[in-house]
């Protein structure tokens, strides 16, 4: 594609809306299809694909950069239209947030590339060229929760009463006490009464709120971002909801729905293999960073290590920090880290 079309002035945009009206327009311009958008994106070592750039295409939310920024390169566009883009579309932000100095300095802060999810869905015919992500057909009642549930009886039990919840969560799940308590769960007695076996069943799919063992806190992007990043603050606070789903043998995902940008998918950023790897929540996509197992263990603490299964490494906060909004990375396991290990509380 050759240089920007004049008609194509991102600055001019007032809203959201306008903002992504150009960004379709681009697109048409290109002539290039969803589908090799997404191709050139890969081939570019970016990921973006075809459905989540058909769902950023028709909201009239702002996509987040990471995925503007492939878009606009998929397109033949060079950096300095990508800056120019940017810098619209951050205008557009602070615009929204009220408090650019807040926002800026958080980014600033975090050291670390922006990422993106998308915050669209598909108002261009075209789009029927794009694969639908399952997380994005879901039926949800207006309050954003999945309608369907994906409790077992058991886990149900746990909701119903309190008794009864309490020994079936023991049994089955390495589960967190209920949603106002910071305890951590007693372990599954033995037949001889030895309270230190503790071999439980692998998760139960269901809506969880998933919790560092260490603190009690619970993992949460920052109310003030949109880059899509996980840290551990209090349970009150934290969002977007999340679901645990099958994938598998053994295999699950942490589903979520955001309040702004709607289902997506908890996952270890470009499926990166490196320490201090971002953990962030995101569009769902095959990349396989996005795919975890659950490990239960004893020690530290009672829990589950949660290990990205393109790595095989864990998540957690380093140095197992107590602190407000520490950072949840991709690290290497460590037997002895209180802060990589997790429970689940139903919800």
């Amino acid at each position: 594609m050759p240089n920007q079309p004049t008609e194509l002035q991102p600055e001019t945009a007032r809203t959201p809306g306008e903002y992504v009206a150009q960004l379709r327009r681009l697109r048409t311009l290109s002539g290039l299809t969803y589908r090799e958008i997404a191709d050139r994106a890969d081939t570019a070592g970016e990921v973006l694909p075809a459905s989540t750039l058909a769902a950023m295409l028709g909201r009239a939310t702002l996509p987040r950069e990471q995925a503007v920024a492939a878009l606009i390169r998929a397109c033949g566009l060079g950096p300095d239209e990508v800056a120019r883009w940017l810098d619209a579309r951050r205008r557009l932000a602070v615009s929204e947030a009220g408090d650019s100095d807040a926002s800026m300095a958080y980014a600033e802060s975090d050291g670390l590339a922006e990422e993106t999810r998308p915050a669209c869905s598909a108002t261009d015919p075209e789009a029927a060229d794009a694969p639908v992500e399952p997380t994005q057909v879901d039926t949800r009642v207006a309050s954003g929760r999945p309608r369907r549930g994906w409790l077992t009886p058991a886990a149900l039990g746990f909701v119903a009463g309190a008794a009864v919840a309490t020994v079936t969560a023991v049994v089955l799940l390495p589960v967190g006490s209920p949603p106002d308590s910071h305890q951590v769960p007693n372990p599954r007695t033995s037949a001889n009464g030895d309270a230190s076996v503790w071999q439980p069943a692998e998760p139960a799919p269901g809506p969880y709120r998933l919790r560092l063992a260490h603190t009690g806190l619970c993992v949460s992007e920052r109310p003030d971002s949109d880059l899509g990043h996980l840290f551990q603050t209090a349970c009150a606070a934290a969002m977007p909801s999340m679901t645990l789903t099958t994938e598998g043998d053994r295999v699950f995902r942490i589903r979520t729905d955001h309040p702004r940008f709607g289902a997506g998918c908890m996952g270890v950023d470009q499926a990166t293999r490196d320490v201090n790897g971002v953990v962030a929540d995101s569009f769902c996509d095959t990349g396989g960073g996005q795919d975890f197992r659950f490990e239960p263990v004893t020690v530290p603490a009672l829990g589950y290590r949660i290990r990205p299964v393109h790595s095989d490494m864990c998540l957690g906060v380093a140095n197992s920090a107590t602190n407000d909004w520490a950072p949840v990375r991709q690290l290497a396991c460590d037997a002895n880290a209180s802060g990589q290990i997790f429970l689940l509380d139903p919800v």
